[in-house]
């Protein structure tokens, strides 16, 4: 499933747990592990958040699990994001 058929079925299906309103964001984050990946500032930990457009209750979701590992994937956005 490509980034953008996620981003819409994670915002489309959003339901807030808090407030029941339907309206979500959803924004992607890239973080830097521990070790020698936090030294040289290499951001492979990636996650979705989608947040309540009424409440501000977010959600996290590792995208590593939604899309699946793709190392050469992975090695492309290292390369290319820099």
């Amino acid at each position: 499933m490509s980034k953008k058929n996620i981003d819409l079925e994670m915002s489309s299906r959003f339901t807030c747990p808090k407030c029941q309103s339907t309206g979500a964001k959803v924004d992607r984050l890239a973080f830097t592990g521990a070790g020698i990946s936090r030294f040289i500032d290499l951001q492979h930990m990636r996650f979705m958040s989608v947040s309540c457009i009424q409440c501000g209750y977010t959600e996290m979701y590792n995208l590593g699990v939604l899309e699946g590992s793709d190392t050469l994937g992975d090695i492309l956005d290292i390369i290319l994001e820099r």
